[in-house]
């Protein structure tokens, strides 16, 4: 395994509990990402995340979308 992702209910909040475990963090990103819905709608969506500095194993901490 190259990285595992946690999702997080806030992002900034997840690198400070991450971060304890001695984890060094790139600065945050916000991704667009679009979502296809069973309706057939498509939503644009802003993603912010992150990853850990050292690796192997990467951590990447994404902010839950509502």
């Amino acid at each position: 395994m190259y990285h595992v992702c946690w999702v997080v209910a806030n992002l900034h909040s997840g690198m400070d509990r991450f971060g304890a475990l001695g984890l060094r963090w790139a600065t945050p990103v916000t991704r667009s990402i679009t979502v296809g819905y069973p309706d057939g709608s498509k939503r644009n969506h802003e993603l912010p995340l992150t990853y850990s500095c050292d690796g192997p194993m990467y951590v990447e901490l994404v902010e839950h979308l509502p």
